[in-house]
């Protein structure tokens, strides 16, 4: 499990749908996550001496990828303005976790701390996500919505959620 809570962060996505029916799309999409993400100190274990220490952080990032595919319920047929939907995919995630700590010359050096690399580690596996939103035609080829997702990367990192709210812009063939 990830070791801390996420902060509030931005999201894009570019997506593709295909329409089965009126109602019924296929849809998939790719996004990026950029939550905040704050950790104090990075705790190492010392398994000879059965003992940890602790590394104070001073910067870190988690970037979380995702590719999924599944389908949209539109609960309005298409020539409607205002088109609210459903969906739910499945599909890949991957976790990237940066941590930075100082790097100092010691106690009784005059050398000026610098960042140092303490972990870089990158997790893939499979996710879910499910949510609605609504689309408001402009015109018969552009629409605008809105789209909030319940997002759980279930294998990476241990497993992990977090919601996604977009605007989105639509281009309809």
């Amino acid at each position: 499990m990830l070791p801390t809570d996420f902060k509030h962060g931005g999201s894009y996505a570019v997506g593709l749908g295909y329409a089965l029916s009126d109602c019924l799309e296929v849809h998939g999409d790719f996004q990026q996550s950029l939550p905040g993400y704050d950790v104090e100190n990075l705790v190492i274990p010392n398994p000879r001496l059965r003992t940890t220490f602790s590394v104070p952080v001073t910067k870190s990032a988690l970037d979380i990828f995702s590719f999924s595919v599944g389908g949209r319920f539109y609960l309005r047929s298409s020539t409607s303005t205002v088109r609210p939907w459903l969906g739910c995919q499945i599909g890949w995630y991957r976790g990237t976790i940066h941590l930075r700590g100082p790097l100092c010359g010691g106690p009784e050096s005059s050398t000026p701390c610098l960042t140092q690399n303490l972990m870089d580690q990158v997790n893939d596996g499979v996710g879910i996500n499910a949510g609605g939103g609504v689309d408001v035609a402009v015109t018969r080829w552009l629409s605008l919505g809105l789209d909030l997702r319940y997002q759980n990367a279930l294998t990476v990192f241990g497993g992990f959620d977090y919601v996604t709210t977009l605007f989105d812009v639509a281009v309809h063939f």
